[in-house]
């Protein structure tokens, strides 16, 4: 594992600037030495650094993919090593350019790694990516290309993702640390299979937080709230914003810590709602479609001033309604309304609020299942 690094800024190509004039191999771990070395050809190696090493090679500096059709692979266990400054930049204005990280299952990839500025597509395929110290981004996003990664995003003292142009694509679960945010965007779309989850510890520290105008989420997987605060699973409060949740929402174990709090137009659950220990599933002013069952225990399953369409049916299993509105709203239930022995499935206080039910109304030892 013989040590490589450049001796100028240059072109990954040209053997000149390179330590012993020998263009790295897949045998060699590359450091950047404090300068930039443009990647304007595929590579294999065994890792990527800008940290120091001995006496010879000093912290900083950085890899640049600024062409497109261009991929690399580093392939060692810890297959990154990021220093202070972004380890990788990503300025190539078109195409699509990759990265392929090996590793093991454990690996944790951590600090500030990539900023992703050029207007191509990126491809990351990788492990764990967590967020470093205060101000040490993971990856930091302003093209608008589109950035596609497999791997887990996770907060830290930093956020995870943070982007403010063009979509995320993620194939991996998106974790809130304990003090920022995984993911934080204010524009775009953001499509991820995987489970989302807000911050077990912190305290307004969100899974994914979506701020963009006619933005578009989009889970397959599960959304879950967090144990603290108002650490949402999922916060999606730009104009016109829609949602899509193929699984289940649950709410979190602190007070208002909701799988999921929205303000847009409307959003979709193709799963099932439940209320958490603590706080509800979803907290919206928008209209919501539920395509399996909302159930109440000790929390709502949904606190809404807005329509609410239920496929499946709505079921208070515990001391608190499945749906909870003080609003003139429409419902439209489609399954059946279940009370429990001490709520009522549904508790709608305003006079002019209309439920529409198709199933069946079930009272248990006395309480209404429709109040």
């Amino acid at each position: 594992m013989p040590n490589r690094w450049p001796i100028a800024s240059g072109n990954w190509s040209n053997a000149a600037i390179w330590s012993g004039s020998l263009i790295p191999t897949a045998a060699d771990d590359v450091f950047a030495n404090n300068f930039t070395v443009n990647i304007d050809t595929s590579f294999e190696v065994l890792t990527l650094r800008n940290t120091a090493s001995a006496s010879v090679i000093v912290a900083g500096g950085s890899f640049n993919f600024n062409s497109g059709s261009i991929s690399g692979s580093v392939t060692s266990a810890t297959p990154l090593n990021a220093g202070a400054t972004n380890l990788i930049t990503v300025t190539a204005t078109t195409g699509s350019v990759g990265l392929t990280l090996g590793g093991s299952a454990t690996a944790t990839i951590a600090g500030n790694l990539i900023n992703h500025t050029g207007n191509c597509n990126f491809n990351l395929n990788g492990l764990n990516f967590t967020a470093g110290a205060s101000g040490q981004i993971c990856i930091n996003k302003t093209s608008t290309g589109t950035i596609t990664i497999v791997g887990n995003i996770f907060g830290n003292g930093s956020v995870g993702i943070n982007s403010t142009n063009g979509n995320t694509v993620i194939t991996g679960n998106v974790t809130a640390g304990p003090t920022n945010f995984a993911i934080f965007q204010t524009a775009g779309n953001i499509t991820v299979t995987g489970n989302v989850a807000g911050s077990a510890g912190g305290g307004t520290i969100v899974g994914i937080g979506l701020s963009g105008a006619n933005s578009i989420l989009t889970v397959t997987g599960n959304v879950t709230g967090g144990g603290a605060g108002s650490a949402h699973g999922i916060s999606l409060t730009g104009a016109s914003s829609l949602f899509t949740i193929n699984g289940n929402v649950t709410g979190g174990n602190a007070a208002s810590a909701f799988g999921i709090n929205f303000t847009g137009t409307s959003g979709t659950v193709n799963g099932n709602v439940v209320g958490g220990p603590t706080a509800a599933a979803i907290n919206t002013t928008a209209p919501t479609f539920v395509v399996g069952n909302i159930s109440g225990s000790a929390t709502n399953g949904i606190i809404t001033t807005a329509p609410v369409v239920v496929t499946g049916s709505v079921i208070a299993t515990g001391a608190v309604p499945a749906i909870s509105n003080a609003s003139a709203i429409f419902m439209n239930i489609s399954g059946s309304v279940i009370a429990s022995s001490l709520a009522n499935a549904i508790s709608l206080t305003n006079a002019s609020a209309v439920v529409n039910l198709a199933g069946n109304i079930v009272n248990v030892n006395g309480k209404q299942a429709i109040y």
